[in-house]
């Protein structure tokens, strides 16, 4: 990964969070405009934190009668081209 792919991903979390400063969330966009590999990557990013922010009051206490992975499959979005992985 370049150096600047690098900071641009160690930033990620807090700009979809909407937490950088001003200088900051301009960086991220004009690297995310030039770099396809960063913009993937946030957008991969993105769909991870919506599926977790999905299971928000979901326990997930040891010996819990469901699993975290079977939690997980019934709130995950399929990816393009992909159905909805069975939770049998």
């Amino acid at each position: 990964m370049l150096p600047a792919c690098q900071r641009i991903a160690d930033m990620l979390s807090d700009f979809l969070d909407e937490e950088l400063g001003a200088r900051e969330q301009w960086e991220v966009v004009l690297h995310l405009e030039g770099c396809s590999n960063c913009t993937r990557f946030a957008a991969e990013l993105a769909a991870t934190i919506g599926a977790l922010h999905g299971l928000r009051g979901t326990n997930f206490s040891r010996g819990s009668p469901r699993p975290a992975a079977t939690t997980w499959r019934s709130t995950a979005l399929p990816s393009p081209g992909r159905s909805r992985p069975s939770s049998s």
